[in-house]
């Protein structure tokens, strides 16, 4: 989601997309959905092992559930619309074969609620309940450029990784150790900027 209904643009997707999909290209498909509906991901989702989506996120304050990533509407080109926490935990978690999913999307691992701040209730957990075994996601709100450097490193590792391993599955722990080595490197570029490469957390089994 490049550009968002109502929400300032994200210029780096695009160039964030490509990195990622040459990285991965000697080691697995990809599908890729410029302006996704909520429609088109419910779809999809099933079909793929690995996810990644780079759009806009909130944390809803009033309603945890309600929380969710900012996708195209179905009907009105001019309108967005949300697949949120509740959306999530409504698909069937038989039908899909996941391994992972990259929320490079703003408080994806954050519950804005103050009463329920110790309550797991968000995406990066809820796509955690429904089967994926690895999840990326952040904390606060990123900017756009890191996001894309993090996204850039890490499936370029993780492509080196499976590569190694001849295509085939690596290990559970592989995904955070990526994610520590990537931003281990991040953090020795920008130590004096803590804020924006801290957020990007790994959730996993």
């Amino acid at each position: 989601m490049m550009k968002t209904p109502g929400l300032s643009d994200l210029p780096q997707v695009d160039a964030e997309l490509d990195s990622v999909e040459r990285s991965i290209a000697n080691v697995a498909e990809s599908i890729r959905v410029n302006c996704p509906t909520k429609d088109n991901i419910i779809d999809l989702l099933p079909v793929c092992s690995h996810a990644h989506f780079a759009c806009h996120g909130i944390s809803d304050p009033e309603s945890p559930s309600n929380s969710g990533i900012v996708l195209q509407h179905g009907t009105e080109l001019e309108e967005s619309d949300r697949l949120t926490v509740k959306d999530i935990s409504e698909i069937d978690a038989e039908a899909g074969r996941w391994e992972s999913v990259f929320l490079s999307v703003c408080s994806s691992a954050n519950v804005a609620a103050e009463e329920l701040i110790e309550e797991g209730m968000h995406l990066a957990s809820e796509f955690q309940m429904l089967g994926f075994c690895n999840v990326i996601a952040t904390l606060w709100p990123v900017n756009d450029d890191v996001s894309k450097e993090v996204a850039v490193r890490f499936y370029e590792a993780l492509a080196k990784r499976y590569g190694d391993s001849g295509g085939n599955r690596v290990t559970k722990g592989c995904y955070a150790e990526v994610l520590q080595n990537v931003m281990a490197e991040i953090r020795q570029d920008s130590l004096g900027n803590v804020l924006q490469w801290a957020p990007f957390v790994h959730f996993g089994v």
